[in-house]
C-alpha cells in the first residue's frame, strides 16, 4: 500500500506553484483573505474536475424546485468511497476493513423526507433493506420526472452513486466505534495534540468542519425543518447517556449557527451566487411553527 502522498497530491507537485503565487500576488488574489486562499480554491476545483464531481450541478437544479427528499443528491459524489474501498481491498489483498464511522452519525431523517421510514434494527449504520431502497429510488425517479432538469451531465454520477452506495458488496468490514467507546474529548485531544488538527474559523466543534457541502445542506435542513445532522448526533448522545440534555442543547445551538463564511466560499466554488442562494433557501415554506408561551 502507498504510505506516502495520495495520487492527487503527487499530480499537484508538477504544477508551477511559484508561477501561481506570482499571479496571485500580482492581482492581489489573497488580499484580506482570512481563510481559503487562491491556492486552496484551485486545489478544490482541480479535485472536483479530476474526480468528476458532476453531482454539484444538481444543487442548481434543486434550487429551482426545492424538495428536502432530494438533498442527498448533493452528496452523490462521496458515496463512491464504497466502490473504491472494495477496489483498494482487492488490489492490496486486504482481508479486513476497519471504518471510523460510529452509530451516533445515523441520519435516517434524510431519506425520511423521501417517504422512507427509518429502520431501527439495522445491523450497520449504512444498512438499508431492499424494500427501502426501492422506495427511495421510486421517490427520486418521480422527482426527476417532474423536474427533467435533473437529467443532465450529473445523471451518470447520480446513478453511479446509488449503485456504489447500495449495490456494492460489503464483507469483512467493521466499524471501529462498535467496539471502542466514541469519546468526543478523547478524540479531540488526539486530533489536536498528536495530529495538530486545525479548527474551523467559523465553528468551534470539530465534526464536519471542512465539509462545505455539509455546511450547506445542514443550513437548509435547519432553516426549513428546524433541525439538522447536529441535532440527531447530539440526540443520539443523550440516549446513550454520553451527555446531558442541557449540554447537548448548548452544543447544538452553537453548531446550528449559520456558517456564512463557509457557505459563501463553497457556493462561489460551484459557481452560484451566495446572496441569491441564501434568499431562495430562506423563502422555502417552513415545516414547523413558532409558538409563544404568552
Amino acid at each position: 500500500m502507498n504510505q506516502g502522498q495520495t495520487i492527487f497530491a503527487q499530480i499537484m507537485t508538477y504544477l508551477p506553484k511559484h508561477s501561481f503565487r506570482s499571479c496571485v500576488n500580482k492581482y492581489q488574489g489573497d488580499y484580506k483573505v482570512r481563510a481559503f486562499t487562491c491556492w486552496e480554491q484551485f486545489l478544490v476545483m482541480a479535485f472536483a474536475q479530476l474526480t468528476y464531481r458532476e453531482s454539484l450541478r444538481d444543487i442548481e437544479v434543486w434550487l429551482k424546485k426545492p424538495q428536502l427528499g432530494m438533498i442527498p443528491l448533493f452528496m452523490a459524489g462521496d458515496k463512491y468511497f464504497f466502490k473504491y474501498a472494495n477496489i483498494v481491498r482487492k488490489q492490496n489483498d486486504i482481508k479486513l476493513q476497519i471504518w471510523g464511522i460510529n452509530f451516533l452519525e445515523n441520519t435516517d431523517f434524510k431519506v425520511g423526507f423521501a417517504g422512507v421510514a427509518p429502520q431501527w434494527n439495522k445491523e450497520m449504520i449504512y444498512s438499508i433493506s431492499v424494500l427501502r431502497q426501492l422506495k427511495l429510488f421510486s421517490f427520486i425517479t418521480s422527482k426527476i420526472i417532474t423536474n427533467p432538469s435533473y437529467i443532465n451531465s450529473s445523471i451518470k454520477d447520480t446513478i453511479g452513486s446509488f449503485v456504489s452506495r447500495y449495490l456494492n458488496p460489503r464483507k469483512d468490514y467493521y466499524h471501529f466505534f462498535d467496539f471502542y467507546k466514541w469519546d468526543e474529548q478523547e478524540i479531540e485531544s488526539i486530533l489536536f495534540n498528536e495530529y495538530d488538527r486545525e479548527k474551523a474559523i467559523d465553528l468551534d466543534p470539530t465534526w464536519r468542519i471542512g465539509d462545505g457541502t455539509a455546511a450547506f445542506y445542514n443550513y437548509i435542513y435547519y432553516t426549513v425543518a428546524g433541525f439538522s445532522e447536529f441535532d440527531t448526533f447530539r440526540s443520539n448522545q443523550i440516549r446513550e447517556g454520553m451527555v446531558s440534555r442541557e449540554e447537548a442543547l448548548k452544543k447544538v445551538n452553537e453548531e446550528n449557527m449559520p456558517r456564512y463564511e463557509s457557505l459563501r466560499w463553497y457556493l462561489e466554488i460551484i459557481g452560484l451566487d451566495f446572496e441569491a442562494v441564501i434568499k431562495t433557501v430562506n423563502s422555502i415554506p417552513k415545516l414547523y411553527h413558532y409558538y409563544s408561551n404568552q
